[in-house]
């Protein structure tokens, strides 16, 4: 028979063993390892102590999502309320693919549905993403690069993920789309899916309030314009200029006074290259007043 001493005994252990488990996995610094897919919306948390209650919420979360126009690259934004990791956030929302106002707006994927994330690792800038097989199905050699694309953009388009390493089932993934992923490739190695102009601000799900801050990446030369027209098609605002190949752009554009609406974003690009198609798009876009100061 054991006794009540040594069952104590082997609980405390037990216990220090399981504490001790999960400080080190909170340690790491650079690392992030995934390890859970909770919903990515937790309501507030409300304590009270010595009769003073204070309310925690959750951080709002910034996603910005790269998915396709054709076979082309295309952004959204979202706003997520979540503690969890917006990089694991973000990731995750990409493999579901684009809500019903997305695919709306003329927003789909290339990343076959029912591709999971296994794992999620970003240390020293390089984030290694474990996908399921689904990720790598067969499919022509425009969708295999824009898939590609989806998860380089998104995932680079945090501030601390320079390169993306990919791996199916914990085994790197060598090549795909005919490049070459032995080692962690950016941006500057995947870009036969960008269109001529890769419009990621102002984005599907926006809204903008006195001004529009219009920024993105430019693919080949030519030139591009950008309207925005109120609920009756009337023009509110219009930039135009030149892009470059594998230049970037941000300019603000005063927005005239408006009521508070859902508003038309045009995108045109005239490639200097015949051989280059036009591009054009559009999408609603919320448009209001600026605050009041």
């Amino acid at each position: 028979m054991t006794s009540p001493t040594r069952s104590r005994t082997r609980l405390m252990l037990t216990t220090l063993v399981v504490v001790a488990s999960a400080m080190l996995a909170g340690c790491g610094g650079a690392s992030t390892a995934l390890t859970s897919t909770t919903p990515t919306t937790q309501p507030a948390v409300t304590t009270t102590t010595h009769g003073v209650t204070t309310s925690t919420v959750p951080a709002v979360v910034q996603e910005t999502l790269f998915f396709t126009r054709g076979t082309v690259l295309g952004v959204s934004h979202r706003s997520v309320t979540s503690p969890a990791d917006p990089r694991l956030l973000t990731t995750q929302s990409l493999l579901g693919g684009p809500i019903a106002a997305e695919s709306a707006a003329g927003l789909s994927s290339a990343i076959p549905a029912g591709t999971a994330l296994r794992g999620l690792d970003v240390k020293s800038g390089v984030a290694t993403v474990n996908f399921s097989p689904q990720f790598v199905l067969p499919g022509p050699s425009a969708v295999l690069s824009a898939r590609l694309g989806q998860v380089v953009y998104t995932l680079t388009n945090f501030p601390n993920v320079n390169q993306v390493s990919f791996e199916i089932g914990k085994f790197p993934l060598l090549n795909f789309a005919g490049v070459n992923l032995a080692n962690p490739v950016g941006r500057s190695q995947i870009t036969a899916a960008l269109p001529p102009v890769l419009l990621v601000s102002p984005a599907v799900g926006d809204s903008v309030h006195g001004t529009v801050v219009a920024s993105g990446i430019t693919s080949v030369a030519g030139t591009w314009a950008l309207t925005v027209s109120d609920a009756q098609g009337h023009l509110l605002t219009t930039v135009t200029n030149t892009a470059v190949p594998g230049g970037s752009f941000s300019q603000t554009i005063p927005l005239s006074g408006t009521s508070a609406q859902t508003g038309t974003l045009t995108m045109f690009a005239k490639p200097t290259l015949a051989s280059v198609p036009a591009q054009t798009f559009t999408f609603p876009l919320q448009i209001g007043p600026a605050p009041t100061p």
